[in-house]
């Protein structure tokens, strides 16, 4: 029996504020005003980390129109569970291509 593939969520902002993060790190959405969307992720496993006792978690900052929440939070959520791509856009500013229409735009990642 082989392992279930690694599926991963893509957020850009542009060419230096791109990330990927495996689906099953998201750790929490906060909804730190009625536009911003924080979605906080599962920091690095230790080996992989500069400092071991560090517990830095990587952040994505959407921008959504004001009511949608709810509704980008199930999207997100939605994607990532039935999706059969391994490689999953949430937002690309780039591109404008959101996986919901409340996504206005990427403010920022933090690794």
């Amino acid at each position: 029996m082989s392992a279930k593939p690694i599926k991963f969520f893509y957020v850009r902002k542009n060419d230096t504020n791109t990330m990927a993060f495996p689906v099953d790190k998201i750790r929490s959405f906060i909804l730190t005003d009625a536009t911003s969307l924080l979605i906080s992720i599962e920091p690095k496993q230790a080996e992989y980390k500069e400092d071991e006792n560090s517990d830095d978690v990587a952040n994505v900052d959407l921008e959504i129109t004001t009511g949608t929440s709810k509704d980008v939070i199930r999207a997100i959520v939605e994607a990532g569970r039935t999706s059969r791509a391994l490689f999953i856009p949430i937002a690309d500013d780039d591109a404008q291509e959101y996986v919901h229409s409340g996504i206005q735009s990427v403010t920022s990642t933090t690794e």
